[in-house]
């Protein structure tokens, strides 16, 4: 997909208050996922099977994407058709701040009941304006997430002949009730005046409070999980032979020291264990971050391919049934990360090394 290159810079000239620091979203590793533009594993794809079988909050992602579907497709429309949607009444933090719009170019003030010619626009907050600047580049008409809602069964409210009227009632039912297979967790006045909004219009800026909400969500709490699983290149029975490895080398290790002792070697000729405390730190370290340096050294990654049941269950990966495979890490972001848990790896198993080996020499002689 093609991004955009520049962004129009927004300022309200109505507030003078400065605007709350937000999470940036202009460099957001996940605007980029969202995009298509990152590689294997840190791909959408991957993310969304992250969030079904990890972390159950797949409905963060699936709001967030059929918010750009839905608002590039709204956007499209006929001016007559758009304006029986007007945006809804803003909020009072709105108010207060300086109601602004989005449009399809370029930003400027509008009131609920003049949407404007050029495009549709999203009433928002100042902090709140750079954010859907950011979010709706890269999609177009050709390139947006192909989200489709089931509009069986859905309530029966608002204006029938305004657009999309269907499509947003499956949203409410589907996202903002205890119904709906994908509820999302936003807080109860937000979820209110959603409600409440969608029954008077169908203009995506009713969504566009949850849609931050989610977003911010992701990416605070489930990127950052999401790399460090990405990272992770060994399975289950990888990491019980490098832990047997590391309880071995400590082994061989405690044995060297008692028989350099027991023949009266002298003292520092224990700095031989040094080694051996220093591979069996390594290897019970890399059970605990699930990376080892051999594998990140080949981009190898281990994946096991588990039974589609297992998948719809939502069991843990930890004991998987199916086919192990090796895959190619792709994505630069994640051997980078890599590259970073391997030095930590090795800073901290040569310290853990030298402490052992330190306590092995100050032993005396004889004891």
């Amino acid at each position: 997909m093609t991004g955009v290159t520049s962004t129009t810079s927004v300022k309200s000239s109505t507030s003078t208050k400065k605007p709350k620091k937000s999470l940036s979203v202009r460099d957001s590793t996940l605007l980029k996922i969202l995009q298509g533009k990152t590689c294997y594993p840190l791909s959408l794809g991957e993310f969304k099977k992250f969030l079904e079988t990890r972390e159950f909050s797949a409905e963060n992602l699936a709001v967030v994407e059929w918010f750009i579907s839905y608002r590039t497709r709204f956007n499209a429309l006929p001016t007559s058709e758009r304006e029986r949607s007007p945006p809804p009444a803003s909020s009072d933090q709105q108010g207060t701040l300086g109601a602004l719009s989005i449009g399809s170019n370029a930003s400027r003030t509008s009131t609920p009941d003049s949407p404007g010619g050029e495009g549709p626009t999203i009433s928002l907050a100042n902090q709140d304006l750079e954010f859907f600047q950011v979010l709706f580049q890269g999609f177009d008409a050709q390139n947006t997430p192909d989200i489709k809602l089931d509009q069986k069964l859905v309530a029966d409210i608002g204006r029938k002949d305004q657009p999309f009227r269907s499509e947003v009632n499956a949203a409410i039912k589907l996202f903002f009730t205890t119904e709906g297979s994908m509820e999302l967790n936003v807080p109860g006045t937000m979820r209110k005046e959603i409600v409440s909004n969608a029954a008077l219009t169908t203009h995506p800026a009713v969504f566009a409070p949850a849609v931050k909400h989610c977003f911010d969500i992701m990416q605070s709490s489930s990127l950052p999980s999401f790399m460090r699983f990405a990272a992770q290149n060994i399975q289950k029975d990888s990491r019980i032979d490098r832990g047997v490895k590391g309880i071995v080398c400590f082994i061989l290790a405690f044995i060297m020291t008692f028989l350099l002792i027991w023949f009266n070697k002298s003292r520092w000729t224990r700095l031989g264990t040094f080694p051996l405390f220093q591979l069996s730190a390594s290897f019970l370290y890399t059970v605990h971050t699930r990376m080892c340096l051999l594998n990140h050294m080949g981009r190898k990654k281990e994946v096991i391919i588990v039974d589609q049941d297992l998948e719809k269950d939502g069991r843990d990966d930890d004991n998987p049934r199916g086919k192990l495979l090796i895959h190619t890490v792709e994505e630069p972001m994640v051997f980078d990360m890599q590259t970073r848990i391997k030095l930590e790896t090795l800073a901290l198993a040569t310290v853990i090394g030298a402490c052992l080996t330190t306590i092995a020499v100050a032993i005396p002689e004889h004891f």
